[in-house]
């Protein structure tokens, strides 16, 4: 028992999702970052390949800061925004992420 490490408890905020094919278990660190997830995958054209994404180019506060300000230079960085997408999260700002 001496040579176990003890380790700290943590929360995994997941997003579980039943698809014909697939059964997929998403974690997040936080529940902004799990939210932000589940309104960004609600957009056509953004599945969860591409939130993933989005959440790895930058925090989910970030990323509504940048939508919020139409940061278009912040949001076209992010790997796979392209204009179709960019709009698409423009036009989400009457919906609080």
């Amino acid at each position: 028992m001496n040579s176990l490490k003890r380790v700290r408890k943590r929360i995994v905020f997941t997003h579980f999702v039943v698809r014909e094919d697939a059964q997929l278990l998403y974690g997040f660190n936080n529940k902004q970052e799990r939210t932000l997830f589940k309104e960004l995958i609600k957009t056509n054209g953004v599945g969860p390949k591409l939130a993933l994404a989005i959440l790895s180019g930058m925090s989910a506060q970030q990323f509504v800061n940048a939508v919020e300000r139409e940061e278009v230079g912040a949001l076209v960085k992010l790997p796979g925004i392209g204009k179709k997408n960019r709009r698409a999260f423009n036009c989400r700002n009457e919906r609080p992420i």
